[in-house]
């Protein structure tokens, strides 16, 4: 430990060491199914696709081959 001063709130997104898995399993989901990379905002997508929900104007998008 040392003292500091200020802090961070994150990186830019293709600092590789923040990159991280996803798992997502269930009803809907085409099993086996590989996501090569998606962004963060897309989790918003799938879950409103599942769940048949209305969301305009959100960022994300449904990786290709995810979803039945």
């Amino acid at each position: 430990m040392k003292p500091g001063h200020g802090g961070t709130h994150g990186y830019y997104p293709d600092f590789g060491d923040i990159q991280t898995g996803y798992i997502i399993h269930g009803p809907g989901v085409r099993k086996g199914a590989v996501i090569r990379e998606m962004n963060q905002r897309d989790q918003a997508a799938i879950i409103s696709r599942l769940l048949r929900l209305d969301m305009p104007g959100i960022e994300g998008k449904v990786p290709e081959g995810l979803l039945e």
